[in-house]
């Protein structure tokens, strides 16, 4: 039986001494059933790599010796499972200022099936290949974790523009491009991360469907939607040469 697994809770940009121990529990989102015996990963920023079993509710406890000062931590989730699953929930920033001590950390994974959610994607402005701050934060950086944290993944972003931008075909390219070269600049494996640009080929919503909107402000904000770049996952067997 193959591995297949993508279950996710990421970014713990900051922890410092001090705490005793992550603890948590990981459960299916849809039915609330525990996911028993998953391995509990936590990837350093140094390269520690800490692995620990959920018990038989779901339920799983990190100790604090495995904690440095100022890494940067990612923590998740792996099981033997048929099909991909993925958590919606974020990490929190967690810093220790001063003499303050926290006791715990405490991270519930709720997972739920890759189908039943949105994954997060970049939406573009009129004829622009611009990166916005907003876009690193929630979209790239997401991607960028996933990849730190499962390093056997590879993704691919495929990216659009809408049927009234000039260049179509080089402009989506731009667009795909500029966000593997974000992820690669944090310190991916450029081969992981293929980039694909189909123009307005692709559309969300059709030309005739926005033609029926009132206004113009309402047409924009539907042509905006199909100004996107997404991502998915293209394979599970990366491993580096």
């Amino acid at each position: 039986m193959k591995k297949f697994f993508l279950l996710v809770l990421f970014c713990f940009p900051v922890l410092l001494f001090g705490q005793r121990y992550i603890k948590g529990r990981v459960i299916d989102g849809a039915t609330n059933k525990p996911f028993s015996l998953d391995t509990i990963r936590l990837i350093g920023s140094d390269n520690t790599d800490i692995k620990v079993l959920t018990d038989s509710l779901g339920y799983y406890k990190i100790d604090s010796n495995h904690f440095s000062a100022k890494v940067n931590y990612v923590i998740s989730a792996e099981k033997y499972l048929p099909s991909l699953y993925y958590s919606v929930k974020g990490g929190r920033n967690i810093v220790a200022k001063g003499n303050i001590k926290i006791d715990t950390i405490t991270e519930n994974l709720r997972l739920f099936h890759v189908s039943d959610v949105e994954l997060p994607r970049c939406v573009f402005s009129k004829d622009s290949f611009h990166v916005t701050k907003g876009m690193q934060d929630t979209v790239l950086d997401f991607w960028y974790f996933i990849l730190l944290g499962h390093p056997q993944l590879g993704i691919e972003i495929d990216a659009h523009t809408d049927q009234t931008e000039l260049h179509p075909m080089e402009l989506s390219l731009e667009r795909a491009q500029i966000c593997r070269d974000y992820i690669i600049s944090k310190g991916i494996d450029s081969a992981r991360i293929l980039a694909k640009g189909w123009g307005s080929k692709r559309p969300i919503i059709e030309k005739k469907q926005i033609s029926y909107a009132i206004t113009q402000d309402q047409k924009d904000s539907l042509y905006q939607i199909n100004r996107r770049a997404v991502f998915q996952i293209r394979s599970l067997g990366y491993s580096k040469k």
